[in-house]
């Protein structure tokens, strides 16, 4: 049971982590997510993201 905790917890991201990992402030993370360009969902009152939904959104903005 806690090794799949374990794996539920790191699927999902932070607009901190995810802040952190692209160099922008957390507004600019609330903007993408709120404008639907980077999907989420709302658990007991924070937003979190799915690593696979970010890596998704990553390849997305890719340039060349």
């Amino acid at each position: 049971m806690d090794n799949q905790r374990k794996n539920i917890k790191s699927d999902f991201m932070g607009v901190m982590d995810i802040s952190v990992i692209l160099g922008l402030s957390k507004s600019v993370v609330y903007r993408l997510i709120h404008s639907g360009e980077l999907p989420s969902y709302k658990v007991g009152g924070t937003i979190k993201v799915k690593a696979d939904d970010f890596q998704t959104y990553m390849e997305r903005c890719r340039q060349g």
